[in-house]
């Protein structure tokens, strides 16, 4: 739902995924890719398309109740800023093991009722607002490979 028109976005989709990829066998570090596709213009977040300038900061908050999301991505032509919340009570912790029988996540929180906002920023002279979304049954996933304390995850 747009926060600036009241209306209901119908051809609107939001992404944002981590983890840590590796190239040559090399761990790069913690990296999201995120994606906003508004109302038929595809917006991209891609730490790998260097040139795009694309940047992202990110925060993954553990609560006593609940799991936070909070990422800004941009590039030389937009930004966005993610807010996403799901209460843990309805979160359920999956016991992962992977094919190889190895278990990677000690800990993974799943739902598909995260809640929040997405802004949409364009750079004109400055940021200048496109839209703010709220966004409900959200998809969301908390989670690090071999982390007790995790601090990343994907919305």
């Amino acid at each position: 739902m747009s926060t600036v028109t009241s209306q209901r976005l119908g051809n609107s989709v939001s992404e944002v995924g981590g983890g840590n990829p590796k190239v040559f066998g090399i761990a790069l570090g913690r990296k999201l890719l995120g994606q906003f596709y508004y109302e038929g213009r595809d917006y991209e977040f891609n730490f790998s398309k260097f040139w795009a300038g694309s940047r992202t900061f990110f925060d993954c908050p553990e609560t006593g109740d609940q799991i936070l999301w909070k990422v800004i991505q941009t590039t030389l032509q937009a930004k966005t800023e993610v807010e996403m919340a799901c209460n843990k009570d309805e979160m359920p912790l999956i016991n992962y093991g992977s094919p190889d029988d190895y278990k990677r996540h000690t800990r993974l929180w799943n739902c598909g009722n995260g809640y929040g906002t997405v802004g949409l920023y364009e750079r004109r002279g400055g940021w200048r607002l496109i839209d703010e979304v709220k966004a409900g049954s959200v998809s969301c996933e908390y989670g690090e490979y071999g982390k007790e304390n995790n601090q990343a995850g994907n919305a």
